[in-house]
């Protein structure tokens, strides 16, 4: 089985959020960034470049995927479906990567939980009752909502 290593780039200066890339090697992706850039700012090709890259957000795909088979990203807002967790399971989690333990998980700030006031939850297991629901890019106000 192999990994397959893509991302998603967000850009800050046109709100939107390009289709994945996958990594092929570095000049190939900064590349297809760069093109995907100069088309949603409606620039001549070629006209971006390494200044342009601190105006742009990325998002890795953790190798999962969501109950409807959705891609989940670095970033991704989710929410589970299922109560069946002893967890507060009908919260809003961020998907966030944990270096800790080396792995992506679910973020979730106002645990209830043993009066905690966050904690992680694997990703692993929290995606097989969960949906993507939005990112913290474009959908802030989930998160906001969820607190």
């Amino acid at each position: 089985m192999s990994s397959v290593i893509k991302f998603r780039v967000f850009d800050r200066v046109s709100r939107q959020m390009s289709p994945p890339f996958s990594l092929f090697g570095e000049f190939t992706m900064l590349g297809a960034v760069f093109a995907w850039l100069d088309h949603v700012r409606g620039l001549p090709g070629g006209s971006c470049s390494i200044a342009q890259l601190n105006e742009i957000d990325t998002a890795q795909f953790t190798g999962l995927h969501d109950v409807n088979g959705v891609e989940i990203y670095d970033g991704d807002l989710i929410k589970s479906s299922s109560r069946e967790s002893p967890y507060d399971t009908l919260a809003v989690y961020r998907v966030v990567y944990d270096a800790v333990i080396g792995m992506f998980v679910g973020h979730f700030e106002k645990a209830m939980m043993l009066a905690q006031p966050e904690f992680n939850h694997s990703l692993c297991e929290l995606r097989f009752a969960a949906k993507v629901i939005g990112n913290i890019y474009q959908n802030p106000e989930l998160l906001e909502r969820a607190k």
